[in-house]
């Protein structure tokens, strides 16, 4: 969460998250074709404690208040920065072998964290609307739970 802050106040605050996609992820990667997640410090990266399902035409800046006001008494309970895990981040954003290889992922990533966040604007309305949007992940996140539970 401590990097997501620091980016967030870099970054206009006007952008959708589909335009911090194409503003500043895309361009920041392009050198070397590969997530924005292998140009940060190592220390900044880690095993994602909770996957973030949101919509990318939503403002980003909403986005990361939802989380970190969800966050908040949680970073000291567990004693730790929270590591969410977010698409834009996580997933290469240049079409190709290495973004169908991420996407192909996503069932380990749901798998690895505790729990899945769906992000709700601040009218309480859904910021993940459409079928191709969330709901794959939503599917996928209840059968890994129930196969789970059934252990």
């Amino acid at each position: 969460m401590s990097y997501l802050e620091s980016f967030s106040k870099s970054i206009d605050q006007s952008l959708s998250t589909s335009d911090v996609v194409t503003k500043v992820i895309i361009p920041g990667t392009k050198e070397h074709h590969c997530r924005y997640v292998d140009i940060l410090d190592s220390q900044c990266v880690g095993p994602p404690d909770f996957f973030i399902s949101h919509r990318w035409g939503a403002n980003f800046q909403t986005l990361l208040k939802s989380v970190k006001q969800h966050f908040e008494e949680e970073d000291s309970a567990l004693g730790k920065d929270i590591c969410v895990w977010i698409d834009i981040f996580a997933i290469n954003q240049h079409p190709g072998r290495e973004q169908v290889d991420d996407l192909a992922h996503l069932q380990n990533v749901i798998r690895q964290a505790q729990s899945t966040l769906l992000i709700l604007d601040d009218t309480g309305q859904v910021l993940c609307l459409g079928i191709t949007d969330c709901v794959p992940c939503f599917v996928l996140t209840f059968k890994l739970y129930a196969m789970a539970s059934q252990i």
